[in-house]
């Protein structure tokens, strides 16, 4: 059986009036539909289980990049009474995070637990490396995480620095 294309690049954006997009972007967009949510869910859940395959699992998640597994991070984030499942939620979510994790940023940042705020600035850390953020966003979360009373979140805004004078 045969895709059909036109459908999906309809579904994601790709069939403007003006002629065909395309892009890695589009693409990630592409692949998430036709993965459907139900398994970009569960390979969340496969990845944090660590079942047999959970690796691939992470990896298929990281190259999509899908917003339906970053919804599901963060969910599991907010409702997870279980302190490790909310930190390896986020570990997660800082490799296959994209902007749609920003604004949920502070919240993080300002958790009572420290790996949580650990994990929160990796997700920033990832963003920035993506160049994800605009200078303005970059700048205020690099103040915001060099200032913070958590040395673990403060050493990775020092070593996004580093790599920022580096380039």
């Amino acid at each position: 059986m045969s895709r059909d294309w036109a459908r999906v690049a309809r579904k994601v954006g790709a069939l403007p009036p003006e002629g065909e997009l395309g892009g890695t972007k589009l693409a990630r967009r592409a692949l998430a539909e036709i993965l459907g949510d139900v398994e970009l869910v569960g390979a969340v859940y496969a990845s944090l289980r660590l079942e047999p395959g959970s690796e691939l699992a992470r990896n298929v998640l990281s190259l999509v990049k899908p917003r339906r597994s970053m919804e599901e991070c963060h969910a599991l984030y907010e409702r997870s009474s279980d302190l490790n499942e909310r930190r390896l939620a986020l570990a997660l979510l800082a490799d296959i995070g994209d902007r749609w994790a920003l604004k949920h940023l502070g919240e993080y940042l300002e958790d009572p637990d420290p790996t949580i705020q650990a994990w929160g600035a990796k997700v920033f850390f990832e963003l920035a490396l993506a160049d994800e953020l605009t200078d303005e966003e970059l700048e205020r979360w690099l103040s915001t995480c060099g200032n913070h009373r958590n040395p673990q979140v403060r050493e990775t805004a020092a070593h996004l620095r580093e790599a920022m004078d580096d380039q």
